[in-house]
């Protein structure tokens, strides 16, 4: 069973998900928009670990972080070329729905942006 290595670098919190040492299954960061939302600043899984369900792990691990610290919502950003549509459909699996630029974020054909709105 994989487990979760944590390290922090306020604003940022990266979480690896591993198998042992030097094996990283994925990552993710999460940065603080305000008190009650975040935003999913990077997300990845490895090449190697790819379709055997890491990313969702990742998320659900992000989202359970994201409702412990209170948050009410959760945005993303995310490319939108071809190479990007297995994340969008990953996101969008797990409740995220489209929307417009959020935060510093402003209008780019080469982005989409994403939001989930999480149940207290």
């Amino acid at each position: 069973m994989p487990g979760v290595t944590v390290e922090r670098d306020p604003p940022l919190r990266r979480v690896v998900l591993d198998t042992g040492p030097r094996n990283p299954l994925g990552i993710e960061d999460v940065r603080a928009l305000g008190p009650d939302c975040g935003e999913i600043k990077a997300m990845r899984t490895a090449d190697a670990h790819r379709r055997r369900g890491v990313g969702s792990r990742i998320l659900e691990h992000i989202l359970g972080e994201a409702r412990r610290r209170g948050y009410r919502r959760v945005f993303l950003e995310t490319g939108a070329m071809p190479e990007f549509a297995l994340a969008r459909a990953l996101y969008g699996h797990h409740g995220f729905s489209l929307r417009g630029p959020f935060g510093d974020y402003a209008d780019d054909p080469n982005s989409v942006f994403m939001a989930l709105e999480l149940a207290g």
